[in-house]
């Protein structure tokens, strides 16, 4: 958006919507692997006690991808509603067991022609 329309990440409201919550996203050794290179935050990855597993934060994962990017925190909104654990309102593949329907979101820039 910087390259394509000048945009400044300063000035842009971002919301991280549902997505399966940190205290039940389980990964195994080669995620951790890859996110303890990526990301330097206490607050991504929860050992599991007694496992080579932990439990792995998306919300804050987003949250730091778009602190980097620029955009101020206080313009950063995380909705907090877990796919997994809310099934009246979402569907979830790992809760689901891959049977079920999906989540899409999308942005559209409308010309002003």
């Amino acid at each position: 958006m910087q390259v394509e329309f000048g945009t400044n990440p300063a000035d842009l409201i971002a919301g991280i919507g549902p997505s399966i919550g940190p205290e039940v996203y389980e990964v195994g050794p080669e995620v951790i692997e890859m996110f303890k290179v990526e990301f330097n935050s206490d607050n991504i990855l929860k050992p599991i006690e007694k496992t080579n597993k932990a439990l792995l934060n998306l919300w804050e994962t987003n949250k730091q991808i778009l602190l980097q990017s620029g955009i101020i925190e206080k313009n950063i909104e995380v909705a907090k509603m877990c796919t997994y654990s809310i099934p009246e309102l979402f569907y979830s593949a790992r809760r689901d067991g891959g049977k079920c329907g999906r989540l899409a979101s999308g942005i559209l820039i409308k010309s002003k022609i």
